[in-house]
Protein backbone atom coordinates (compact mmCIF):
# COMPACT_ATOMS: atom_id res chain seq x y z
CA UNK A 1 0.00 0.00 0.00
CA UNK A 2 1.61 3.63 -0.82
CA UNK A 3 0.61 6.76 1.40
CA UNK A 4 0.58 10.24 0.57
CA UNK A 5 1.39 12.15 -2.33
CA UNK A 6 -1.58 11.12 -4.75
CA UNK A 7 -3.44 13.72 -6.02
CA UNK A 8 -3.72 12.43 -9.75
CA UNK A 9 -4.26 9.22 -11.40
CA UNK A 10 -0.70 9.60 -12.96
CA UNK A 11 0.31 9.79 -9.10
CA UNK A 12 -1.92 6.58 -8.91
CA UNK A 13 -0.87 4.53 -11.78
CA UNK A 14 3.08 5.24 -10.98
CA UNK A 15 2.82 3.77 -7.46
CA UNK A 16 0.71 1.00 -9.00
CA UNK A 17 3.08 -0.15 -11.33
CA UNK A 18 6.50 0.04 -8.74
CA UNK A 19 4.42 -2.47 -6.95
CA UNK A 20 1.66 -0.88 -5.08
CA UNK A 21 -1.37 -3.28 -4.90
CA UNK A 22 -3.70 -0.10 -3.59
CA UNK A 23 -3.07 3.02 -2.73
CA UNK A 24 -4.46 5.72 -0.29
CA UNK A 25 -6.32 9.12 -1.46
CA UNK A 26 -7.11 11.32 1.63
CA UNK A 27 -6.31 14.55 1.52
CA UNK A 28 -6.53 14.76 -2.49
CA UNK A 29 -10.38 13.68 -1.59
CA UNK A 30 -10.44 16.43 1.19
CA UNK A 31 -9.46 19.30 -1.19
CA UNK A 32 -11.50 18.33 -4.05
CA UNK A 33 -14.15 16.17 -3.15
CA UNK A 34 -14.59 12.09 -3.58
CA UNK A 35 -14.77 12.62 -7.45
CA UNK A 36 -11.17 12.73 -7.22
CA UNK A 37 -11.60 8.78 -6.87
CA UNK A 38 -13.64 8.42 -9.72
CA UNK A 39 -10.79 10.39 -11.89
CA UNK A 40 -8.34 8.39 -10.35
CA UNK A 41 -10.36 4.75 -11.28
CA UNK A 42 -10.93 6.57 -14.91
CA UNK A 43 -7.41 7.30 -15.31
CA UNK A 44 -5.49 4.40 -14.28
CA UNK A 45 -7.71 1.98 -16.21
CA UNK A 46 -5.54 1.90 -18.88
CA UNK A 47 -6.14 -1.50 -21.24
CA UNK A 48 -6.17 -2.20 -24.76
CA UNK A 49 -9.47 -3.66 -24.68
CA UNK A 50 -8.93 -7.35 -24.12
CA UNK A 51 -7.31 -6.38 -20.52
CA UNK A 52 -3.83 -5.99 -21.34
CA UNK A 53 -1.29 -2.77 -20.64
CA UNK A 54 1.27 -2.12 -23.43
CA UNK A 55 4.33 -0.29 -22.28
CA UNK A 56 3.51 2.11 -25.55
CA UNK A 57 0.32 2.61 -23.02
CA UNK A 58 2.34 3.09 -20.08
CA UNK A 59 4.49 5.57 -22.00
CA UNK A 60 1.51 7.57 -23.27
CA UNK A 61 0.51 7.83 -19.59
CA UNK A 62 3.63 8.21 -16.88
CA UNK A 63 6.79 9.81 -16.65
CA UNK A 64 10.15 8.74 -18.40
CA UNK A 65 11.83 7.82 -15.43
CA UNK A 66 9.00 5.19 -14.45
CA UNK A 67 8.86 3.44 -18.00
CA UNK A 68 12.39 3.07 -17.78
CA UNK A 69 12.55 1.35 -14.78
CA UNK A 70 10.03 -0.96 -15.73
CA UNK A 71 11.33 -1.54 -18.62
CA UNK A 72 14.46 -2.95 -16.69
CA UNK A 73 12.67 -4.50 -14.39
CA UNK A 74 11.02 -6.85 -17.25
CA UNK A 75 13.29 -9.92 -17.42
CA UNK A 76 13.93 -11.44 -21.17
CA UNK A 77 13.91 -15.03 -20.63
CA UNK A 78 16.60 -15.24 -22.97
CA UNK A 79 18.93 -13.05 -20.89
CA UNK A 80 20.94 -14.85 -18.01
CA UNK A 81 18.97 -13.82 -14.75
CA UNK A 82 22.64 -12.33 -13.79
CA UNK A 83 22.98 -10.57 -16.02
CA UNK A 84 19.44 -8.60 -16.59
CA UNK A 85 20.22 -7.82 -13.05
CA UNK A 86 23.53 -6.41 -13.90
CA UNK A 87 22.36 -4.22 -16.72
CA UNK A 88 20.00 -2.57 -14.49
CA UNK A 89 21.00 1.04 -13.94
CA UNK A 90 17.66 3.38 -12.58
CA UNK A 91 17.52 3.69 -9.00
CA UNK A 92 13.96 3.41 -9.06
CA UNK A 93 14.26 -0.29 -10.71
CA UNK A 94 17.01 -0.90 -8.32
CA UNK A 95 15.66 0.07 -5.05
CA UNK A 96 12.02 -1.82 -6.74
CA UNK A 97 14.55 -5.44 -7.39
CA UNK A 98 16.12 -4.94 -3.58
CA UNK A 99 13.17 -5.02 -2.18
CA UNK A 100 11.94 -7.87 -4.77
CA UNK A 101 14.66 -9.66 -4.10
CA UNK A 102 14.54 -9.09 0.17
CA UNK A 103 11.32 -10.48 0.24
CA UNK A 104 11.74 -13.43 -1.99
CA UNK A 105 14.38 -14.44 -0.14
CA UNK A 106 12.76 -14.83 3.15
CA UNK A 107 12.21 -18.11 3.16
CA UNK A 108 10.20 -18.12 6.47
CA UNK A 109 7.68 -17.93 4.02
CA UNK A 110 8.15 -21.65 2.35
CA UNK A 111 6.71 -24.28 4.58
CA UNK A 112 9.04 -26.83 3.76
CA UNK A 113 12.54 -25.64 1.73
CA UNK A 114 13.60 -28.08 -0.91
CA UNK A 115 17.03 -27.71 -2.68
CA UNK A 116 16.19 -25.71 -5.45
CA UNK A 117 14.84 -22.89 -2.51
CA UNK A 118 18.20 -23.00 -1.75
CA UNK A 119 20.04 -22.56 -5.08
CA UNK A 120 17.60 -19.54 -5.46
CA UNK A 121 18.10 -18.23 -2.45
CA UNK A 122 22.04 -18.25 -3.83
CA UNK A 123 21.03 -16.65 -7.16
CA UNK A 124 19.35 -13.74 -5.24
CA UNK A 125 22.18 -13.66 -2.96
CA UNK A 126 23.95 -12.80 -5.84
CA UNK A 127 22.07 -10.42 -7.63
CA UNK A 128 21.43 -8.49 -4.17
CA UNK A 129 25.04 -7.65 -4.05
CA UNK A 130 25.08 -6.59 -7.61
CA UNK A 131 22.55 -4.29 -6.56
CA UNK A 132 23.83 -3.21 -3.76
CA UNK A 133 27.30 -2.27 -5.25
CA UNK A 134 25.11 -0.27 -8.15
CA UNK A 135 23.17 1.83 -5.04
CA UNK A 136 26.32 2.91 -3.77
Amino acid sequence: MHLGGIETWRDALEFIVLGADTVQVTTAVMQYGYRIIDDIKDGVAIEDGEGRVTMEMLEENISEEICEAVRQLTHDPAVPYLDYVNAMSSPIALNVKRNDLTNNMDLSRIPHPEERDYRRLEKYRKALEIIESKLK
